[in-house]
């Protein structure tokens, strides 16, 4: 969102070392939203819950969280979602990551990675070891598939993660 942005650049301009901060230009056109004009810091490690929800565990971070914030607003309205936007992956929150994944014992992570060595296979495993035997469901990883984005429009369409296709992940966990 924005408020994160300018929180974790912010954060990044005040620290004493080398720091890259990788976001999405077109990030910059799609949230709409009020900024405060006191100064402020989004902390590198820190994820945020953007809503609270007691059905499925949803874990995203850089442009899949629009997507996932859309998908909140399609869901029926007899499922409540937690939604985790990780904001920074290195630190790692692990203690919100699996906190959020106890609470509701079924996880969807979406990530636009390719699904091998991702953030997102490394989100699961650590959900794995420190919440074995507490989960309702396997963890669900949403991701594109494992090939070249395509050049066609309709094909790149197909390929990227949409707020109908975390919708149809959270319906499956969900029920």
């Amino acid at each position: 969102t924005p408020y994160n942005c300018k929180g974790l650049y912010k954060h990044a301009l005040r620290q004493n070392k080398p720091t890259i901060i990788i976001d999405p230009a077109w990030i910059y056109y799609r949230f709409i939203d009020e900024i405060p004009g006191e100064d402020y810091e989004v902390e590198f490690g820190k994820a945020s819950i953007i809503h609270e929800g007691d059905d499925v565990t949803v874990i995203t971070f850089g442009r899949t969280v629009y997507e996932s914030i859309q998908a909140l607003k399609q869901l029926p309205q007899d499922i409540s979602v937690n939604l985790v936007d990780l904001q920074s992956l290195k630190p790692l929150d692990v203690k919100t990551i699996v906190e959020a994944a106890r609470k509701t014992g079924k996880v969807l992570i979406v990530s636009e990675e390719h699904p091998h060595s991702s953030v997102a296979s490394y989100v699961a495993s650590l959900i794995y070891g420190y919440c074995f035997g507490e989960l309702e469901k396997p963890i669900k990883i949403l991701t594109p598939p494992d090939v070249h984005v395509p050049f066609s429009p309709k094909l790149e369409k197909e390929y990227m993660i949409t707020s109908e296709k975390i919708v149809k992940a959270i319906l499956e966990l969900a029920r």
